[in-house]
């Protein structure tokens, strides 16, 4: 390496140094041919300031010495310079050339010290007083900066602008900082820190440009400033002893560390979120790490500091970036279009003929099939040495392509060279001489934008049973493209998104034809009537569900059910209770009526009358003696009233319903009238009656079981009852198995009992649920008496639970049957029956019987199922509803291994025509393998089968070598053992020609009715078929003359990417630069400084130039799109000089 120092020459070979460099001053210019790194002494180590850092704006905070000084340099010609302590102006038009001048002043680190110069120059600070924090400025960034270590002090200013910055460290630590225009702040608090390098590495991000700075920490007396990501170097060195080296990069990377005497460590970074720290001797500070001169490489670009051995200075190290030369204006790179090499080119030195076929394929989800006819069948060409023939106008004048048959997927255009009977040409080296370029014809996707109904601008999601749904508005939109006949099917779900029966069910209407991002409103109001929702439905949550159907199968049905309300039963919400229920005439009892108000706002007009049965009858509010109550609105509290019921001599003894009517209006603005609701049973009985007593009996019992009952009469009156009898009444399909049903005595006296006791079986016929039992009194004198009461009848069922398969493998799935009738076979519908893996202790899922009692379901039995019998169990938890018993039901199956197919590849997987392909794979098994066969399928849908070839223990591999055709072929590797499970997996290869004939459509997305049309634009120049895209770079220069220039590129490649013709490493990325004097584009060296193209559009390179002439517009070329090319980029190259 050789070193210029003014006009001093060193030749340095790598890891030496020289010291001592005397007679240097402001000014003092430094060259080199290679990179290097170059210090100050003492306190000045960070006095040398990058070229390439010059700048118009620099924005930092004051620092802690008692005074700042801020030396300034401008390298192209007298600069005018305005320095401000926050908003204050402080200098004015300061005159700054290139001998340099420096100021001093005191800047609180509250405030921003701001730089602004007319033309760009080189700034370095340092505290006037001790020399302490000395560093070189990097002008203010936009994009995020980045620090190796996070100390206590971290000063951040915006200058000018007020902003927010987002801090982030390598443990994934998010914090943020708000800043006030003119001012700085130490953001070294906000999150987890540390001394002497054992702080996190941060990135700090904000709208607007930053400046900042980590300064010195525990010990030393030195600061170091936060840089972009474009200004990462691989190689950093030393002639010092440091006690530690830190380094941030962006992604994760390795360094070495290396001393005269070889390598002297390694280490890796750790991070996330995009911000990754690497660390050498942190954790032996103090004392020295590494005794210089060392260099530290890197696997990537990383930022990095040191601490000096001697005194204890944190010191700024420059790399192979910081060398690059720069010059002022600075080369300007603008990007063009992405261009392709279009056209049927002859690179030859003869004519060459054939015959072009072009034709439009689609892809059915596993090969490329043809549609017929092509568009140009056979059409005889010539073409001229050193000429590219326009195809496009082939294409056009046999008529092009129109997408309107067609419906929505991926196609593809190809285009061959054929000889007369239909073979592909090759080219000179073995090539198929064919093009392809993919497109899509867009299906449209409908969504919903709007939906209202008449409650909701109410500010309403509820509606109540018994009201009416005026209207329902559904507004519908196609995206990506035109929809045709376009339909919206509404319909009323319940909680479990089955259909209501009410509302409107599955109603269509049409939309017709619908262009992109245009809406449709439609209403659903049942001829203006409504839709009634009736009372007794279900109370809960009911989604609106939309079924959009498009029936020009240009695009997907779509449905919606997202979107709710909730629908209230009022009644349900009502109670009420009878202080007595028996009386005996004449007497009174009370009768309370309860209610609250499920709706999110008021219900009004509430009122409650009470329904008196009959005459001698008197029934009034307890409160206000009338037999009505106004409550007037009612929020979400309850609301009682009590009546007192008074019943006189008159009555007939009898079982009477006492029940109110409620009336209101509620906040859908709808009256509702509720008639006889809430009622209770009075029995009403005289004096002296034969009373009867129920002493016991079954509140619940089962179909096909007996019941045992028992009660007895009382003669309450004052003389004996001739002839008293005590008779059961039993519901139907009921029989008495022991005892009778009518008991009898001839004579029951004063205050004596007579018992009937009875045993009684419910038939497997006898209706379910609750069901009455009545007792009735009499004597031959007309004293009588009765009582009813319910008992619940509930029927036993049957679970059986078969497999479709009793033996499987891991990943197969089984269908379960459980099959759940009543007592007496009935099948039992509608019913909800849980499987389970009793084994595997785990619940598998659910399923409804059907009509004839079926609940079926398929249980996919995981990969990584433990192997041997598994018991499979159904369960039904009975219902409330179906008054049915819970029953439960298991089943075994045995679970095998399939065979396992691991380590499968195809080598090579893109190779070219006639190329023999190797695929193999590692196939195991519980078992015995049996067999392991192959089935290729080429590209014209021929298949080739086989068995495979065993390389014990478990390698199978076989050799194809029937490749003549080229394009995508699919092998299936198919394993069976010895208990019959089989496995297979399936991979591709290609077979590809390095082609010289590239097609460009107009564009690659197309709608229905679209004629899909080629461009021809052939390039002057092309440096290379093998990379079938490039984009231009337009570098303009008004500087001077320059040579070996680097000059920084930055492209948005995701669209590239995405449509696979970039890697997204960018390894086949190449620059070319166009030689004027030879005529011909030749490489030049590039360095990848950003590239991950799978998470981040944008990618940077440097790239140098041999050459740029002073105001010209000099043209370099980005290429890609070779996946066999691997990667080229050289630090070392670019950033080195003849």
């Amino acid at each position: 390496n050789t070193i210029l120092v003014d006009a001093t020459s060193y030749s340095l070979n790598n890891l030496q140094s020289q010291t001592n460099l005397g007679g240097n001053s402001r000014g003092t210019v430094i060259n080199a041919t290679k990179p290097f790194n170059v210090e100050g002494s003492g306190n000045a180590d960070d006095m040398l300031v990058p070229v390439s850092w010059a700048g118009m704006t620099f924005v930092y905070t004051g620092n802690r010495d008692t005074s700042d000084r801020f030396c300034l340099l401008s390298p192209w010609g007298t600069a005018s310079v305005d320095i401000y302590d926050g908003a204050l102006l402080w200098q004015s038009s300061l005159v700054v050339d290139g001998t340099g001048t420096c100021v001093s002043k005191d800047f609180p680190t509250t405030n921003a010290t701001i730089i602004m110069s007319d033309i760009p120059i080189l700034v370095f600070h340092d505290g006037a007083a001790t020399g302490y924090d000395g560093f070189p400025a990097y002008p203010s960034s936009r994009e995020s900066l980045y620090g190796p270590s996070l100390s206590t002090a971290l000063y951040v200013t915006a200058g000018q602008q007020s902003t927010t910055v987002t801090i982030v460290n390598n443990s994934g630590d998010t914090s943020s900082l708000s800043l006030s225009a003119n001012t700085g702040s130490n953001a070294g608090g906000l999150m987890p820190n540390g001394q002497d390098g054992g702080g996190p590495a941060v990135r700090l991000s904000a709208p607007v440009a930053l400046g900042a700075i980590q300064q010195a920490d525990s010990d030393g007396a030195e600061a170091s400033v936060l840089v972009p990501e474009k200004e990462m170097s691989m190689t950093f060195g030393s002639a010092n002893s440091a006690e530690y080296v830190v380094a941030v990069s962006t992604a994760p990377v390795n360094c070495t560390l290396y001393t005269s005497s070889g390598k002297h460590s390694s280490n890796v970074s750790v991070g996330a979120n995009g911000v990754h720290k690497l660390s050498f001797g942190v954790a032996v500070n103090p004392g020295r790490y590494i005794t210089g001169p060392w260099k530290m490489v890197c696997s990537r670009p990383v930022w990095a500091y040191y601490e000096e051995d001697a005194n204890g200075d944190e010191t700024t190290m420059f790399g192979e970036k910081q060398m690059r030369q720069y010059t002022y204006p600075a080369p300007v790179a603008t990007s063009q279009a992405a261009e392709w090499a279009p056209g049927l080119s002859n690179r030859g030195a003869t004519n060459f003929t054939g015959y072009l076929r072009m034709q439009v394929q689609n892809w059915t989800g596993t090969t490329w099939a043809n549609i017929l006819p092509p568009v140009v069948d056979q059409q005889f060409v010539s073409v001229p040495a050193a000429a590219t023939l326009d195809i496009a106008s082939i294409w056009s004048s046999a008529g092009g392509w129109d997408t309107s048959a067609y419906p929505p997927g991926w196609y593809r255009v190809r285009v061959v060279l054929e000889d007369p009977s239909r073979t592909t040409l090759t080219d000179s080296n073995g090539n198929a001489v064919e093009g392809f370029y993919n497109f899509t014809i867009i299906e449209p996707t409908l969504i919903i934008t709007n939906l209202t109904y008449e409650n909701e601008n109410r500010t309403l999601r509820e509606y109540e049973t018994g009201d009416t749904i005026d209207w329902i508005n559904v507004t519908v939109s196609p995206r990506n493209n035109t929809a045709y006949n376009t339909r919206i099917t509404l319909d009323i779900l319940d909680a479990t998104l089955q259909s209501v029966g009410w509302g409107p069910d599955n109603e269509t209407q049409s939309c017709g034809t619908l262009a992109e991002n245009a809406t449709c409103e439609r209403q659903w109001n049942n001829a203006s009537a409504g839709y009634a929702i009736p009372y007794g439905s279900a109370a809960g949550d009911y989604v609106f569900y939309w079924n959009i159907t498009m029936d020009a199968s240009n695009a997907q049905e779509r449905e919606n059910h997202t979107l709710s309300f909730i629908l209230h039963d009022v009644e349900t919400n009502t109670s009420s209770e009878l202080l007595d229920t028996r009386v005996f005439r004449p007497n009174s009892t009370l009768y309370t009526f309860n209610i609250s108000n499920p709706w999110s706002k008021n219900i009004t007009g509430v009122n409650v009358t009470i329904n008196c049965p009959s005459d001698g009858f008197e029934c009034n509010d307890t409160t206000t003696g009338l037999p009505t109550r106004n409550f007037g609105q009612l929020n979400s509290s309850m609301a009682f009233v009590t009546f007192n019921v008074s019943v006189n001599s008159s009555v007939p003894s009898d079982n009477y319903l006492i029940n109110v009517t409620l009336s209101y209006k509620n906040p859908g603005g709808e009256f509702h009238n509720l008639t006889e609701i809430a009622a209770q049973t009075l029995e009403v009985r005289f004096a002296g009656l034969l009373a009867i007593t129920d002493n016991s009996h079954p509140p619940r019992i089962n179909r096909s079981e007996d019941g045992s009952f028992s009660a007895f009469m009382n003669n309450t009156g004052d003389t004996p009852a001739p002839n008293a009898w005590l008779a059961y009444t039993l519901p139907s399909g009921w029989s008495v198995t022991t005892g009778a049903l009518n008991v009898s005595t001839a004579s029951l006296a004063v205050n004596d009992t007579y018992w009937n006791n009875l045993t009684a079986l419910v038939g497997s016929s006898a209706g379910l649920g609750p069901r009455t039992v009545r007792l009735d009194s009499a004597a031959d004198d007309g004293r009588k008496d009765f009582i009813t009461y319910s008992v619940i009848v509930y029927a036993n069922t049957t679970l059986t639970l078969t497999a479709n398969q009793s033996v499987v493998d891991q990943g197969d799935t089984v269908l379960l049957t459980a099959l759940l009738r009543y007592d007496n076979g009935t099948a039992l519908s509608g019913e909800n029956v849980s499987f389970g893996d009793e084994t595997a202790g785990t619940d598998l899922g659910w399923n409804l019987t059907n009509s004839s009692g079926e609940a079926i379901f398929n249980y996919t039995v995981p990969g990584a199922a433990a192997l041997g019998l598994h018991t499979l169990n159904a369960s039904y938890a009975g219902s409330t509803t179906h008054y049915t018993n819970p029953r439960t039901n298991t089943t075994t199956i045995r679970v095998n291994q399939r065979p396992v197919i691991t380590g499968e590849a195809v080598v090579p997987n893109l190779t070219g025509i006639g190329q023999n392909v190797t695929f193999s794979a590692t196939i195991t098994d519980d078992d015995a393998i049996d067999e392991a066969r192959y089935t290729v399928v080429a590209p014209n849908g021929t298949v080739t089968t086989g068995l495979m070839t065993l390389s014990p223990p478990s390698s199978y591999s076989h050799t194809f070598t029937s490749t003549w055709l080229a394009g995508d072929y699919t092998v299936t590797i198919t394993a069976n053992d010895t208990d019959d499970s089989e496995t297979t997996t399936t991979l591709n290869f290609t077979i590809i020609a390095d082609i010289a004939l590239l097609i460009q459509p107009m564009k690659t997305s197309y709608g229905q009715s679209e004629e899909v049309n080629i461009t021809f634009t052939p390039a002057t120049h092309w440096w290379n078929s093998r990379w079938p895209y490039r984009a231009e770079m337009n570098v303009t220069n008004t500087a001077e003359n320059l040579s070996e220039y680097q000059v920084y590129v930055s492209r948005n490649l995701g669209s590239e990417a995405a449509a696979g013709k970039i890697e997204t490493d960018c390894a086949d990325v190449r620059f070319t630069w166009y030689n004027t004097t030879a005529q011909q584009e030749e490489p030049v060296p590039f360095f990848t400084s950003a590239c991950a193209l799978d998470t981040e559009n944008n990618a940077s390179f440097w790239v140098k130039l041999p050459f740029i002439e002073n105001d010209t517009t000099t043209n370099l070329y980005l290429y890609y799109g070779n996946p066999n090319a691997t990667d080229a980029s050289n630090s070392t190259a670019t950033f080195t000089y003849r």
